[in-house]
């Protein structure tokens, strides 16, 4: 047969309680040290995920900023806002004013339905 431990006994009685006190306390050291390991380890990837994260942000934020600096883009999501809040007369001129309260309630309909 086979000697898989290399001729060592199952038993650890040759060890006096003096050393085995002493191997249980330096595997508590050993245990200790390395879960302070991982724990930093874990911090340590949480930081560079967020890191990441905050980078595919200003990114992105980047890159909607770059595509609303074309003016033709500008003036037509500006035109778009313009049209459906500010009310308009029939030649499709902004409103100074209104005539009764009834064509205010209108309007806000008007305004807020397609939202809705």
């Amino acid at each position: 047969g086979w000697d898989v431990d290399g001729g060592a006994s199952d038993s650890d009685s040759d060890l006096d309680r003096e050393a085995k006190t002493k191997i249980d306390g330096d595997v508590s050291v050993i245990a200790a040290e390395l879960r302070a390991s991982l724990r930093e380890k874990r911090n340590r990837n949480i930081g560079y995920m967020n890191l990441c994260q905050y980078l595919f942000f200003c990114l992105f934020y980047m890159f909607v900023v770059y595509i609303q600096s074309d003016a033709l883009n500008a003036f037509n999501v500006l035109s778009s806002v313009r049209d459906a809040v500010v009310p308009m007369d029939a030649d499709g001129r902004p409103l100074t004013k209104m005539g009764s309260p009834v064509d205010i309630l209108n309007w806000l309909v008007g305004t807020a339905y397609p939202v809705w």
